[in-house]
C-alpha cells in the first residue's frame, strides 16, 4: 500500500543526536524517530522531530512542499537526498537508510527518495 505524501502535526521528545556536520554525517536511528515508519522518509519541520512531519513510502521522485524541515529520518532500504531548494536543486546532503539526523545542515525544502 502506497502511504504517498503525508503531512502531520505532532511533538515527539527530544534527545541528544550526533549533528549533521557539511559532510552530512548522520546517526543511527534514534528513539524519537521512531515515528518514522518503517520503508517511509519524513522530515519535521522542527528541529528534534518536532512539529508538522512530512513523509513518503514512494521513490524515484522529487518530493516539493516541505517548508524548511529541520530534522529527517530515512526508513526506507535506500538513501535518500535532501535539498536546500524545493525542486530538488542547491545544497544537498544524503541520509543513508536506518538514520536520522535531530539538525539538519540547512532547512530542507525538497527530498529526492
Amino acid at each position: 500500500m502506497s502511504h504517498g505524501w503525508k503531512v502531520r502535526t505532532g511533538a515527539v521528545a527530544a534527545a541528544a543526536v550526533a549533528l549533521l556536520g557539511p559532510a552530512a554525517v548522520a546517526a543511527p536511528a534514534s528513539a524519537e524517530a521512531l515515528s518514522c515508519p518503517r520503508k517511509m522518509f519524513c522530515v519535521w519541520k522542527g528541529a528534534d522531530f518536532t512539529g508538522e512531519i512530512y513523509g513518503s513510502d514512494q521513490h524515484d521522485r522529487c518530493w516539493h512542499g516541505i517548508t524548511d524541515g529541520r530534522s529527517m529520518a530515512n526508513e526506507m532500504r535506500h538513501a535518500v537526498h535532501a535539498f536546500e531548494f524545493s525542486d530538488c536543486t542547491g545544497a544537498t546532503f544524503t541520509l543513508e537508510p536506518g538514520f536520522d539526523t535531530a539538525t539538519t545542515p540547512f532547512p530542507v525544502n525538497s527530498v529526492r527518495s
